[in-house]
């Protein structure tokens, strides 16, 4: 009863933040703001969770960034009207509490990446980013859903700086990331592994060099052409293998320094 409680009133400040207009709260939170908003339908159990939080804690970042200039005497783009300022600050206020009553945004909060961790999270993403750009942009490879997440997600860590709330967006933006690049490429691979002997050759000739870095040449290879023809048989479209083989020198960087540091860090 609490997070719903906390839930309904976090849209109903959200509301009467967004119901000064763009004028007074400029294109940034007015975007913020809207997006949220769409984020939190009027049923709490259809509310992606992941979704709010990331726009919530996008909130909180502007907060933040308002904060840090208030007191400047120089106009700052971050500072905010005064007004605007503590309306969004009853918002953020109202968000944190429903974030710690709900368990699965608590759980969110509750990752606290250090100033090494960051670094290296920031470091991955400048590896992968024109990639999932790329990807986040053509349907053929993403839904309109999945590529505006992507997308946003991106912008948004561009612009984070080293607070807590900042940090988490790049980390959020860090594991959506993982999340894509590891579901396409496993989608491939389970095609591959998947398609009958004849297809694959005698020894799983595809399967092999695909895997091994030769597919650098395969764009016009008679093996992977073929193999392109009977794609949609299991639901992968050749868009995507292409995609794959395209970008491989910079995936196989990406997987090295993502994945591998992942399974050592969990060791």
């Amino acid at each position: 009863m609490e997070v719903r409680d906390l839930y309904g009133e976090t849209r109903e400040k959200l509301d009467n933040l967004i119901s000064l207009g763009r004028n007074m709260l400029g294109d940034r939170l007015d975007r913020a703001s809207a997006k949220l908003c769409s984020r939190m339908p009027d049923v709490m159990t259809e509310a992606v969770e992941r979704l709010v939080w990331s726009s919530g804690n996008t909130l909180r970042s502007i907060l933040s960034g308002h904060d840090a200039v208030a007191g400047d005497r120089d106009p700052h783009p971050d500072e905010l009207d005064h007004g605007v300022g503590e309306r969004l600050r009853d918002v953020v206020d109202t968000f944190n509490q429903l974030a710690v009553a709900d368990p699965a945004l608590h759980q969110r909060d509750a990752r606290r990446p250090g100033p090494q961790e960051h670094l290296r999270t920031l470091t991955e993403l400048d590896l992968v980013v024109d990639v999932v750009i790329e990807a986040a942009g053509n349907r053929s490879i993403t839904t309109e859903e999945a590529g505006e997440e992507l997308s946003e997600n991106h912008a948004i860590a561009n612009e984070a700086g080293n607070a807590l709330t900042e940090r988490l967006v790049v980390e959020l933006t860090r594991d959506t990331d993982r999340n894509f690049i590891a579901g396409v490429v496993v989608s491939v691979y389970r095609m591959l592994r998947n398609l009958p002997s004849l297809a694959r050759g005698e020894g799983g000739f595809i399967s092999k060099e695909y895997f091994s870095g030769f597919y650098k040449y395969a764009g016009g290879a008679t093996a992977v052409a073929f193999a392109g023809t009977i794609a949609g048989a299991y639901c992968i479209r050749w868009e995507i293998i292409e995609f794959i083989v395209a970008n491989a020198d910079q995936l196989r960087l990406y997987g090295a320094y993502a994945f591998e540091h992942r399974l050592v860090s969990s060791r």
